[in-house]
């Protein structure tokens, strides 16, 4: 279910970019969202969405949900909504539910790395996901997951991974000490 993008082709012949390399760096459209958990109890994080701070006590939750195709879902489900004050026109704030996808989220907790990339926002084409960080900077790519759950709030990051086999696996392990 879960994939990298296509690499080009080894052989193909490297043309100079049309456009600079500031704009094609650009983070255009939800694009990206990253979170390094400094701790679980209590809990302590730091949340950029493209590269703006979100401060953790305007965060109400993180919650992402995959599932590949079943019977009842033929086309499985995909969603990624961050729950967030916002300042408003008149200054107050209020809680807004933005829906991610399609973006790249980034969560770092207890040593470990989950990505989730959603090329849309309500198809599994284009859907990949990568997990840990090797020394040679490549991932581990994650291959034969049916269904993926992640919940980061004020006081709990939970992300578990269900493998076609129905086996269930934590990816953060919840410590005390984060």
């Amino acid at each position: 279910m879960f994939g990298k993008p296509r690499q080009p082709e080894p052989h193909a012949a490297a043309a100079a970019p049309s456009q600079p390399a500031a704009e094609r760096a650009r983070i255009v459209g939800g694009g990206l969202v990253q979170v390094v958990v400094m701790r679980t109890a209590p809990m302590a994080f730091c949340l950029f969405l493209n590269d703006t701070y979100v401060d953790q006590s305007d965060v109400e939750s993180l919650f992402v949900a995959i599932t590949g195709p079943t019977s009842d879902q033929a086309e499985g489900q995909i969603q990624a909504t961050l729950a967030h004050r916002v300042k408003q026109v008149d200054g107050q704030s209020a809680m807004a539910r933005q829906e991610l996808f399609p973006c790249t989220i980034e969560v770092v907790a207890a040593g470990r790395r989950l990505v989730v990339s959603a090329a849309r926002a309500d198809s599994l084409d284009g859907l990949w996901m990568d997990l840990g960080l090797r020394p040679d900077g490549e991932s581990n790519r994650v291959e034969g997951a049916q269904a993926l759950e992640l919940l980061l709030d004020d006081t709990i990051l939970r992300a578990s991974l269900t493998w076609h086999d129905g086996r269930q696996e934590d990816i953060f392990p919840l410590t005390a000490d984060g």
